[in-house]
């Protein structure tokens, strides 16, 4: 980990990351709590809420167009400078429309600023070292994770919201600054000419490319399988902690904390373990979903909380370790002239089964027994993850031979160039 600090480019971004992940959690309780207050509906609020849900699922794959096509580092300063702008400007709006329009607009901003940062790492990293860097930022998502909300919470309750949305808006400054100082990873003048860096910014580029790797396709199958059954965890996790005791708050606090702690061990600890084992991608990648699935499937069937925190965090541990897998072969394998529209495609997707998943899990919870529904939620993700394994064993084994070698991993046909005209002889 030490090495990664040494190398100035990553620990700017690496900062700005961090800084920007515990404002964009400032801003999420802050601007709730702020809805709430200021209109006193509840409506309203559920209703600002869909609103800045609904762009994870259009401007993702818009930020990796974007990043494909513009310089990365220029379009994450932007992000951040123009979302310090906009969170600013709840302090002075009083008008519903104004509050969804500028809630809209920084959801956007957010989805586009984490597409383009997801293509911009390896940029700055060897392939080498990828691994351990994407277990770097998902520590610090997890760590902000946790002490984002307390700490919006805590601004509200001490000083107020005109100066919560100050220092909220001063997260973002320092994040555009910090970035605005990486000298290197800019793109070169191969990459802009590269085979689809310039064409339209939807989902047909990406789509094409993960069509041409079936291994990449299994893969984000299984994941978003993980997505929709966590709709269910993520739903009835409030639930379960009001069964354990009276202090709801404090027991969904703790679970929640000791989740966080279990990706962030999965992510960097276990990561470690993986990489100088040479863990196979296959079995690493689904015995990872299947620890996930265990450790969530005894996490409702616990008790007491003490039992019920270690279950967690056994989820949390499975959790971060095969999202750090399939985030890093992603990034290895996709093309740099269209990593951007990759990354930001899969997290639409990813990001739809969690909705569609904390969707069906409401009416289901009012139908059938918690446990019942988080049983089925864990069966699902892990007969996909045994399923896959068996399915894909191969194509992944192939998938991890051609991301350890120079090339820029497997293409599709539409990213294939045109091969070239023979000369014809003169008559």
């Amino acid at each position: 980990m030490k090495q990664f600090f040494t190398r100035r480019d990553f620990a700017l971004l690496w900062s700005a990351h961090t800084i920007s992940s515990l404002g964009t959690w400032i801003d999420y309780v802050v601007l709730n709590l702020y809805v709430y207050k200021l209109f006193g509906s509840a409506s309203v609020l559920g209703s600002f809420l869909v609103v800045r849900l609904l762009p994870a699922l259009l401007f993702g794959p818009l930020g990796g167009y974007l990043a494909d096509r513009f310089p990365r580092r220029t379009l994450l300063v932007l992000c951040d400078a123009v979302r310090a702008g906009l969170v600013l400007g709840f302090l002075v709006a009083r008008e519903i429309p104004v509050f969804f329009a500028l809630g809209l607009a920084l959801a956007a901003l957010d989805k586009i600023h984490q597409a383009a940062q997801g293509a911009f790492i390896p940029d700055l990293v060897e392939d080498r070292d990828l691994m351990e860097a994407n277990g770097m930022f998902r520590v610090s998502t997890s760590v902000t994770t946790v002490i984002g909300p307390a700490t919006g919470a805590l601004l509200v309750s001490s000083w107020g919201f005109p100066v919560a949305f100050i220092l909220d808006s001063a997260t973002f400054g320092f994040s555009a600054v910090a970035t605005l100082l990486i000298r290197s990873g800019r793109r070169v003048a191969e990459e802009q000419g590269a085979p689809g860096s310039k064409t339209r910014p939807d989902y047909r580029v990406a789509l094409g490319f993960l069509a041409g790797s079936p291994a990449l396709l299994y893969l984000l199958a299984i994941r978003f399988m993980d997505s929709l059954g966590s709709g269910a965890y993520m739903t009835g996790l409030p639930v379960f902690a009001n069964s354990l005791d009276d202090s709801q708050g404090a027991s969904y606090g703790w679970l929640i904390g000791v989740w966080a702690l279990g990706t962030l061990w999965g992510s960097l600890g276990m990561a470690r373990w993986a990489r100088n084992r040479h863990l196979p991608l296959a079995p690493g990648f689904s015995g990872a979903v299947l620890l996930m699935a265990a450790g969530m499937a005894w996490t409702f069937h616990a008790r007491s909380l003490a039992p019920a925190m270690l279950a967690i965090f056994i989820g949390g541990v499975g959790d971060g370790l095969s999202g750090l897998l399939f985030q890093t072969t992603l990034m290895r394998t996709a093309p740099p002239a269209v990593r951007g529209r990759v990354i930001g495609t899969s997290l639409a997707l990813l990001h739809s089964g969690s909705i569609v998943g904390m969707a069906a899990a409401g009416p289901f919870l009012e139908r059938f027994p918690l446990r019942a529904v988080t049983d089925a939620s864990s069966l699902l993700i892990a007969l996909s993850a045994v399923v896959g394994f068996l399915v894909a064993s191969r194509h992944l084994s192939l998938l991890e031979d051609s991301a350890s070698r120079p090339a820029q991993g497997p293409q599709s046909p539409i990213l294939k160039p045109s091969p070239p005209k023979e000369k014809e002889n003169p008559s």
